[in-house]
């Protein structure tokens, strides 16, 4: 019987150790990063007048290439006011770019494993893989076109 249940046990494993190659080898999870802060932000939020600048944060992507879907786990602080939203904007550094896809607005400024409302399209895959997106978090009543912003990069 012991006998038997290793056999199981060690087909079980080659499968899985299978399935996971195959998985990785199919285009596997994809990680992206950003760190944001108010510099970035087009116009910067440090040249306001209300005394910014502190604002900063860190964003983690994990990108599924099969389902063309990003997930965001992120943390930010210094921020004024109430987060009112965050986005991915295609983008280069130093433009803007319209919405992309939105993330639920988290009130304590930290995002986890939020995946988004849309997948994105091959076209928008391109641009995320050239560092052509960023991200930023909106905060009211001041800073509603956004307050921090980062560029996304593998």
């Amino acid at each position: 019987m012991k006998k038997t249940i290793a056999i199981c046990v060690a087909v079980v494993a080659v499968f899985a150790a299978f399935q996971m190659g195959r998985s990785i080898a199919a285009g596997g999870l994809k990680s992206y990063e950003a760190v944001l802060n108010t510099g970035q932000q087009i116009p910067p939020t440090t040249a306001d007048p209300v005394p910014t600048g502190a604002g900063l944060g860190v964003a983690h992507f994990s990108f599924n290439p099969g389902t063309r879907q990003i997930c965001l786990n992120m943390t930010v602080t210094g921020w004024t006011g109430t987060i009112s939203a965050a986005h991915i904007h295609p983008g280069r550094a130093g433009t803007n770019g319209g919405i992309l896809i939105t993330f639920t607005p988290e009130t304590d400024g930290v995002w986890r494993n939020d995946c988004g409302d849309r997948v994105m399209t091959k076209s928008e895959v391109e641009q995320l893989n050239k560092g052509q997106m960023y991200i930023n978090v909106h905060t009211q009543p001041t800073f509603g076109p956004g307050e921090l912003r980062g560029q996304i990069f593998k």
